[in-house]
């Protein structure tokens, strides 16, 4: 090799090693560099990106440092840092505004905005109205918001078509025993899951809501757990909304509260549990046509140390109690005596399948309320009080509405006592003779316990046997 080849070798290899270290440069740099931003931000937020990278396909991701003192919303599509504050209450509206501003209403998706996990200090309430917004946290024991006053404002009263397949998710909203946790007006197909409303004087306020559906939904520590109403100025119903697997526990008043024109609604493996005054209350409002009607319970659960699990009530200048409404398959335990589990003022509502645990009070003052197939889950004393009219009773172990026996008469005598071991006085009774030769008979006497057959004849030193039937 010549001195020129050597040299020229010698030059390549240099180069080459340079270059080398150049890139390995570079690479040392980017990497001190993505140190830096990931010490001073949240980890997978960084608060510079180029735009389009680091997207996640939600419209906001909302997080804080770690010193809970900065608040950040980033743009999901772009990746930017788009809104920035000491106030996190600031910060999430104007992510909700922006959201809401850029929407289109077309029955689709409005936008998902994401809350990290760790505590929300708000002093101002959270606005969705108007929106299709899904806004989500990180989870339930995961996401908190403390709300000084008022929690979540959903009103949709300028146009009830606008804000609708909208939802609020994975969230424990925390309040300090006043304001509203949840304030809904006229919302449509409103979906809450998973959300725990704690310590507000109302948790969650329905007025005028169609189709909304609520999953494992949790309010206690308020005054009024759930409330479903309806405000003079609203032309829509509470209709046709259902709960799964929810909870209105341990208020401080009443857990469950239909009130006025609510019709419709279903409420599936729901526990009222330990409220003070009431697990639900029905009310009538100021007018007879707003009376709660068709609302159903399937396999609900009603615990507690309440006077009165279910109340049917009414405004004074109405004059109708709630109807029309349902419980299937409850189960109704009661650790405080005296109690009512049902006091039912209204009529045409129908009690079936339920379980009654211990000693309870059941009190009907209504007409043509319908009980069937109801039994004791524990050996108790179950009372029931009915004075009402054309109310059915059938097929219920605690309360016996009809009985039939077999019954003789022997000797120098016309009449004979029959025990009916009814649970009231019956009012119809039915004797069929099966022996010639006894004439008419008739039945007199009718009380709670027992009744007297005479006959116009007297057996003798024959034995008459004859079968009775009797029901309330």
């Amino acid at each position: 090799m010549s001195n020129a080849q050597e040299t020229g070798t010698k030059r390549k290899i240099k180069l080459t090693y340079v270059i080398s270290a150049l890139v390995i440069s570079c690479l040392m740099l980017g990497t001190a560099f993505g140190m830096m931003i990931s010490a001073t931000t949240p980890t997978g937020f960084p608060t510079v990106i180029e735009p389009g990278s680091m997207v996640s396909g939600y419209s906001y991701i909302i997080f804080q440092d770690d010193l809970n003192t900065t608040y950040y919303a980033k743009n999901g599509f772009t990746g930017s840092i788009d809104f920035q504050s000491n106030d996190a209450g600031a910060v999430i509206q104007e992510a909700i505004d922006a959201v809401r501003a850029n929407q289109s209403f077309d029955g689709g998706d409005g936008g998902t905005i994401i809350l990290d996990r760790g505590t929300w200090w708000l002093t101002v309430p959270l606005n969705l109205s108007q929106s299709s917004i899904n806004f989500r946290g990180s989870g339930f024991r995961e996401t908190t918001i403390d709300f000084l006053t008022n929690g979540f404002i959903v009103n949709e009263i300028i146009d009830p078509w606008i804000g609708q397949w909208y939802s609020l998710s994975n969230l424990y909203i925390r309040g300090h025993g006043i304001g509203t946790g949840i304030n809904m007006s006229m919302t449509r197909a409103y979906t809450i899951e998973n959300v725990y409303v704690l310590d507000f004087d109302v948790g969650i306020y329905m007025n005028g809501c169609l189709g909304s559906i609520f999953t494992k939904v949790i309010t206690a520590g308020c005054d009024y757990g759930l409330v479903l109403d309806l405000l003079d100025g609203v032309t829509f119903t509470n209709n046709d909304n259902s709960f799964y697997g929810c909870q209105f526990s341990a208020n401080r008043e009443i857990g469950l509260t239909l009130r006025n024109v609510t019709w419709n609604n279903a409420f599936y493996s729901c526990a009222m549990e330990t409220n003070v005054q009431y697990e639900v209350l029905l009310e009538t409002g100021m007018y007879s046509w707003q009376s709660p009607m068709n609302n159903v319970f399937y396999t609900c659960w009603f615990e507690g140390i309440a006077p009165t699990a279910i109340k049917f009530d009414k405004s004074p200048s109405a004059s109708v109690y709630p109807m029309a409404n349902s419980f299937i398959g409850c189960t109704f335990v009661y650790q405080s005596e005296p109690n009512i589990a049902l006091d039912i003022a209204g009529s045409n509502n129908t009690v079936s399948g339920c379980g009654f645990y211990d000693s309870t009070n059941i009190t009907v003052s209504g007409d043509s309320n319908v009980f069937i197939g109801n039994y004791e889950k524990m050996i108790g004393s179950i009372i029931v009080t009915d004075t009402g009219v054309d109310n059915y009773w059938r097929g219920n172990a605690f309360y016996i509405t009809v009985n039939s026996g077999v019954a003789t008469i022997t000797g120098t005598v016309n009449s004979v006592t029959v025990d009916h071991d009814l649970s009231a006085t019956p009012t119809v009774i039915l004797i069929t003779v099966n022996n010639t030769g006894a004439g008419n008979c008739s039945v007199s006497t009718i009380t709670s316990t027992q009744f007297i057959i005479s006959f116009a004849n007297q057996p003798g030193t024959s034995e008459w046997e004859f079968y009775w039937y009797a029901e309330v």
